[in-house]
């Protein structure tokens, strides 16, 4: 992560993949899913954008390479 890094609050990442909060929760819990843990500030949650980057490409490769088999 950088010095500039850009974060999203739950409700963002929430919004950015049209989840509920229920699922955000199960998504945070899943160590096989290996979502992007989050820094707890507050209780809030703040997740690193950088690396929900790196997550969703790493989701959509895994997706084509299941569509190829």
């Amino acid at each position: 992560m950088s010095d500039t890094e850009n974060w999203l609050n739950s409700a963002e990442v929430r919004a950015r993949y049209r989840i509920s909060a229920a699922t955000l929760n199960r998504w945070d819990r899943d160590e096989a899913l290996e979502f992007p843990a989050p820094m707890v500030i507050n209780r809030r949650k703040l997740y690193p954008l950088s690396e929900l980057l790196t997550w969703e490409r790493s989701q959509a490769s895994a997706a084509r390479r299941r569509a190829a088999a």
